[in-house]
């Protein structure tokens, strides 16, 4: 089992108030994605409201229109924001108009994505905007900050909607970090506070959030698209260029699978002929065209762009803007928390309740009962399981920019949540008998960390759980306390699914 060690503590952030947040005028670095046509004024200006940062997605839109959501944003809310456009998406005659909308409405900063043009950079810097750029590699990302760009949103190959990346943005993230001279945001399967914080030991001041924010009362997404999401695990996304129509050749979408993806021919997808299956804002919405369905749309739902990013699986309840940004907030500094050495995950006391002793449930394990263990010979198995654990978490958290493909980076990700739900569950078994935690960590994690191969690293991790599911057998039938016997049985099996994926991830 890993033991405890009292190796030199490694920074990590455990302040949300990093430069980004300075330099955008937000309380907390989580940034609401330009999603267009779902992140309107309301849902902007409710992320702003509850200390994020509202950026409104107005690819295509009118001038007009932009300049009454600005109005309505304004309406709604006093605090910063940002406008998201897409100059490869849009006519040039239009754009020059969204543009010159932009500067004489005073934004505080405009978002852009696709290819960079360096042009578009400087009218708008010229103008005293702040501008940011969605990149979805090195290459891009050393093209604008040429072009003299002042924040970059790095995204991943695991994104909803359009997805100029191949790749996780937790494999991009380190070496755009090390060379930019801006802050980093990370965007692309990030929902969850874990995430977060990987992404900020990886670099990154901030992340940029769709999919976490499209299920949300203030959305203007459809309630179909919603329900969708809300049902999806991260295998029901899929990568394609089917949908295509009013955006530039060749273009990949993150969706989730539905009768289009799954029945439709590439001839069926290259056909001239358009074939109308709805209408939303007044406009008709053509079959393989890239629009999602909003409030108000009508027709073939099912068929439409259902854009969610695999980070869809985390998100199981429809909330307000700001629970979303509250519950992604408090989970950040959580697991900001766990990872530092100097400090200790304790229990919330309001949540822990009187337990009574239980009666022996030697049936359930193999060997015979001996009596239940003293309240000292627990506290020492738990608190070297809590040091465990938390080596485990921590090798999980600085290994994840080494994942290589998404596909590992999501097993590594469920790994590292489960490691840090077992360091809570541990925390509070030791708040239950009286005990105070440490920040002690086991020696493993330096262990674990020398070794550079990402796969001898995992290999190593895989090791050791056999002996932690034994270890665990082994005292659970003489455990007296309903409450820790529960936690430690849970522990358990979440170890004994880890094995599970660390061979898939070592396949």
């Amino acid at each position: 089992m890993l033991v405890s060690d009292s190796s030199t503590p490694i920074a990590v952030p455990l302040s949300l108030h990093t430069p980004l947040v300075a330099m955008l005028g937000c309380q907390y670095p989580i940034i609401c994605a330009g999603m267009g046509g779902v992140a309107r004024a309301e849902l902007a200006a409710a992320v702003s409201e509850a200390g994020g940062f509202g950026c409104m997605g107005m690819v295509r839109e009118s001038a007009q229109f932009i300049r009454a959501q600005i109005e309505q944003y304004r309406a709604l809310s006093a605090r910063p924001f940002a406008v998201n456009i897409v100059p490869a998406a849009t006519a040039p005659e239009l754009l020059e108009q969204q543009i010159a909308t932009l500067i004489e409405m005073k934004v505080t900063a405009v978002c852009l994505f696709w290819d960079v043009q360096s042009e578009v950079v400087q009218r708008f810097k010229g103008a005293g905007i702040t501008v940011i750029h969605q990149v979805g590699s090195v290459a891009d990302a050393d093209k604008a900050l040429a072009a003299g760009v002042d924040i970059l949103i790095v995204q991943g190959v695991d994104a909803g909607g359009h997805v100029w990346a191949t790749q996780s943005v937790y494999s991009l993230l380190p070496e755009i970090c090390r060379n930019s001279k801006v802050p980093v945001v990370a965007a692309g399967g990030i929902a969850t506070g874990q995430a977060i914080a990987a992404a900020m030991l990886l670099g990154a001041q901030g992340v940029s959030c769709g999919t976490a924010f499209l299920a949300t009362f203030e959305s203007n997404a459809h309630s179909y698209h919603k329900q969708r999401v809300l049902e999806a695990s991260a295998d029901d996304t899929l990568y394609t260029t089917k949908f295509h129509i009013n955006w530039p050749d060749d273009a990949p979408v993150r969706v989730l699978r539905n009768s289009v993806t799954e029945t439709s021919t590439a001839e069926q997808c290259d056909s001239a002929q358009r074939v109308k299956i709805g209408e939303q804002d007044g406009q008709p919405v053509f079959l393989f065209a890239t629009d999602s369905p909003l409030r108000g749309a009508s027709g073939e739902l099912e068929k439409m762009a259902l854009y969610a990013g695999r980070s869809c699986g985390e998100i199981k309840e429809l909330c307000s803007a700001a629970q979303r940004v509250q519950r992604l907030v408090k989970e950040t500094v959580q697991s900001l928390q766990r990872l530092a050495t100097d400090q200790a995950p304790t229990a919330d006391p309001e949540s822990v309740s009187e337990v009574s002793s239980s009666p022996c449930m030697a049936d359930q394990f193999s060997g015979d009962y001996s009596g239940h263990c003293d309240d000292e010979e627990l506290f020492g198995f738990i608190a070297q399981l809590l040091e465990a654990e938390r080596a485990v978490a921590k090798v999980c958290g600085f290994s994840m920019g080494q994942a290589g493909t998404s596909y590992r980076h999501d097993l590594l990700l469920r790994i590292h949540s489960d490691a840090t739900e077992n360091c809570e569950a541990l925390a509070q078994c030791i708040e239950m008998l009286g005990k105070q935690t440490t920040s002690a960590i086991g020696s493993d994690f330096a262990k674990c960390m020398a070794i550079n191969g990402f796969i001898a690293r995992m290999q190593y991790i895989r090791n050791d759980q056999d002996e932690v599911i034994q270890n665990i057998s082994e005292i659970l039938p003489r455990v007296g306390n309903a409450q820790i016997f529960d936690e430690l049985k849970k522990i358990r099996d979440r170890h004994r699914g880890n094995i599970e994926l660390l061979d898939l991830l070592l396949k």
